[in-house]
């Protein structure tokens, strides 16, 4: 027997390696950029949480000693402004879900992209072993699919809620401070 088993050729080695090359050039960045989306979506809750967190309920806990401070201990004058306080803690954690759903959409659009993608480029490529005249993917689907963009449309909504949501935090901790100081003047 001969030591050297000889194999057919493969037609489709050139096929496949640009399908490789296709995912790397296409795929493989939008895979990396949901993980960006990811870590992002940790990061902007957990330094939302913390800024609009500790400006709203400090404020509110410095009520209390700012009135026992200047001499007006009226309980009744600092419920309004301890009120809007709480508001601000609120809109707070509604910005924090906020920027987490609209960073996690967006991460699940970047996934549906590549599977999509990649689904597209591997028909190109069975389509050509098929001896099929394609040259793009264009020709088989859009390579945008409708879950990518109901993704997207969510990440958009989600990202509008949270910039509401800050914007009302810190209206809140603004309205409450001056509230505070009239009340305590």
């Amino acid at each position: 027997m001969n030591a050297q088993t000889s194999f057919p050729s493969d037609i489709h080695a050139t096929d496949r390696r640009r399908f490789i090359d296709d995912w790397q050039a296409h795929v493989l960045p939008k895979l990396q950029e949901r993980q960006f989306w990811d870590d992002k979506a940790i990061s902007f809750a957990t330094s939302a949480t913390n800024l609009l967190g500790v400006v709203n309920g400090g404020a509110l806990v410095a009520i209390p000693s700012f009135a026992a401070f200047s001499g007006t201990a009226d309980s009744q004058s600092l419920l309004g402004p301890a009120t809007v306080f709480i508001i601000g803690l609120v809109c707070t954690l509604g910005a924090n879900m906020s920027g987490f759903f609209a960073c996690a959409r967006r991460s699940e659009s970047m996934a549906h992209w590549a599977d999509h993608t990649t689904r597209v480029i591997l028909e190109l490529i069975s389509l050509k072993e098929a001896g099929a005249l394609v040259s793009s993917p264009a020709q088989i689907s859009p390579l945008q699919s409708s879950a990518t963009e109901q993704k997207y449309d969510h990440f958009l909504r989600f990202r509008s809620q949270g910039i509401l949501f800050m914007f009302l935090a810190l209206s809140a901790f603004i309205f409450g401070v001056i509230w505070s100081i009239l009340s305590l003047t």
